[in-house]
């Protein structure tokens, strides 16, 4: 077993990471990913008072973010009675199809106790051996360690789905959301802008930008939200800066709010 785990830069925009974990799961992940448990199988056995240990959380807590990142994340497959884990996408930066490689992964991949995890292991062996596709929605993560699957993930084999593009999930989703034409232009320059700096919005990320933007406008108005994005654009951010919104005063909730403050302005020149 190396020494050492290796995390791309990459691992920190990723899509899924960005919108979907918390600072908690992203901790937990990134332990799951390099702690000294790990192999070349990528499925190993694992002690709640171990983890314990090293992470600082109760088992509790352990068991929480277990079940989280198998049935909400999607990025794992645990079995409870054997106290194994498994990371789904580990195989994809982990081996090749070397045959000393796969044979180092069969030497360890035999020992696993539970039999699900087993069969599912010798299954991705077998289809690397082959070079038969199976893999999830990939995301923009290239690391040695790390990868993760997308929403609606399990892995897909032998299979090519047609993949809409960032535009295509946008008009798609935007219709669930009464937002005002003024605000569709930002939110549209922020995607852009976004796009420019080689990230782009997948399903479930791209709902919850407009769901966060849909309830900021609500709750401070249409041109609380567009000074935002602009800021953030101006700015170089990341992400939107939605904590110091707040401090600034709403100055109305709708489009027609904003046209008539923009006119009221307009004529207090002349």
């Amino acid at each position: 077993m190396a020494i050492y785990r290796n995390v791309q830069l990459s691992f920190w925009t990723d899509n899924k990471i960005e919108d979907d974990f918390t600072p908690e799961d992203r901790y937990f992940y990134l332990y799951l990913m390099t702690n000294p448990q790990t192999n070349i199988c990528g499925c190993y056995e694992y002690s709640y008072s171990q983890m314990a240990r090293h992470t600082g959380y109760n088992k509790d807590t352990i068991i929480r973010l277990l079940d989280r990142f198998q049935n909400f994340h999607k990025v794992i497959q645990y079995d409870a009675k054997t106290k194994e884990v498994l990371l789904l996408n580990w195989y994809k930066y982990n081996w090749s199809k070397s045959e000393k490689t796969l044979s180092g992964v069969e030497n360890v991949a035999k020992y696993i106790k539970s039999e699900s995890l087993r069969n599912q292991v010798f299954s991705i062996i077998n289809l690397v051996k082959n070079d038969t596709p199976c893999m999830p929605h990939t995301y923009p993560i290239q690391a040695s360690v790390s990868d993760t699957v997308s929403d609606t993930d399990s892995v897909i084999c032998n299979s090519v789905n047609k993949k809409e593009n960032y535009k295509d999930i946008y008009t798609r989703i935007i219709k669930e959301f009464d937002i005002s034409n003024y605000l569709l232009e930002y939110i549209e320059s922020w995607i852009e802008y976004k796009r420019e700096r080689k990230f782009t919005y997948k399903e479930r990320g791209m709902r919850t930008l407009l769901k966060t933007i849909f309830e900021k406008a609500e709750k401070f108005g249409d041109e609380a939200v567009a000074d935002a994005i602009e800021e953030s654009i101006s700015n170089g951010y990341q992400g939107i800066v939605w904590e110091r919104i707040g401090k600034k005063k709403n100055v109305g909730g709708s489009y027609m709010d904003v046209v008539r403050n923009r006119v009221s302005k307009v004529d207090s020149w002349t």
